[in-house]
């Protein structure tokens, strides 16, 4: 039996833009032993679409967290959805070769189309909207290297326009050398994406368990079982996946990674003149770089600026 150690972290401070709604999910707070097909360790956003996915391939399916659900980092999340990485395309090809480089930003695009799908499909209520991103100019890469960028993306098939510095201007409103303007991005509500995903597991026969601690973890040819042992649960499965996001856990090597800290605030609601036309997504090619969206209650999100 291995002790299982996750590291217990302070994951975020002040308050969520998404807290005030005050939205919650009925689970299951008595443990009991459960058996099943997958164990998922972690109801946030993670956990919950892991878990949609595979109680609707039909598999038994059972959700535990040391927390209530969506309560982690989740609720944190600024929830930008969009194709394009932190490292652009030319710059990822240098790095592992253009195929790799290619395969994950055409993968990344499939990811946030599939997404949509799934939510449409289901009809999960999560303020969903199509969103364009626009992706300025700045200390990092210039407008001739935007150009080549947004070339580069329209030739593997990603929908990219470069925009020069006196439309981007007129249109937007933003006094930069150019940027580079594409579709696929939306915005969402984490919260409600997350506690309404669990509430379709749910409904597929799922069980949630929270508040339940998973401390200890027996592997064995035909399955594992995880215990809960300050709430005397045990849950055996032939499967088991840990969505614990920031705090993983111990047995995972750490050379790879640096958890560091991100930093958002949000405004009051505000005038719809207050924003920039469209309302499209905003960030800008500088490091570090700061972004920004509108949300449903028309108040504008910004963030940026990695910190140990």
């Amino acid at each position: 039996m291995a002790i299982l150690k996750t590291n217990a972290m302070d994951l975020r401070g002040g308050q969520s833009v998404w807290a005030r709604t005050g939205q919650q999910i009925r689970v299951k707070s008595r443990g009991s032993d459960e058996t099943c097909d997958v164990a998922i360790v972690g109801c946030g956003v993670s956990g919950a679409l892991i878990g949609l996915r595979l109680a609707l391939l039909g598999l038994d399916v059972v959700l535990v967290d040391k927390r209530c659900p969506a309560r982690g980092s989740t609720i944190a999340s600024t929830a930008m959805i969009q194709f394009e990485i932190d490292t652009p395309l030319i710059e990822l090809a240098d790095r592992l070769g253009a195929r790799k480089a290619e395969r994950a930003y055409l993968r990344s695009a499939k990811a946030v189309a599939d997404l949509g799908s799934m939510i449409r499909k289901h009809q999960i209520v999560c303020g969903w909207k199509n969103r364009s991103a626009l992706l300025l100019t700045g200390t990092s890469i210039g407008h001739r290297g935007l150009r080549k960028e947004a070339k580069y993306r329209r030739r593997i098939g990603l929908p990219s326009e470069f925009i020069g510095a006196s439309e981007l201007e007129a249109s937007y409103g933003f006094k930069r050398t150019g940027a580079i303007s594409s579709n696929l991005a939306a915005e969402l509500n984490p919260l409600a994406l997350t506690l309404n995903a669990l509430r379709a597991v749910k409904r597929s026969g799922a069980r949630i368990y929270s508040p339940h601690c998973i401390t200890e973890i027996e592997c064995a040819s035909r399955g594992v079982t995880l215990h809960a042992r300050q709430t005397s649960m045990k849950i055996v499965a032939k499967k088991a996946i840990f969505a614990t996001g920031y705090e993983t856990i111990a047995q995972i090597p750490s050379k790879e990674y640096n958890i560091i800290s991100s930093w958002a605030i949000a405004t009051q609601p505000l005038n719809i003149d207050q924003f920039w036309p469209t309302q499209c997504l905003v960030w800008e090619a500088s490091d570090p770089y700061l972004y920004m969206r509108a949300t449903s209650d028309q108040r504008i999100l910004v963030g940026g600026e990695d910190a140990k």
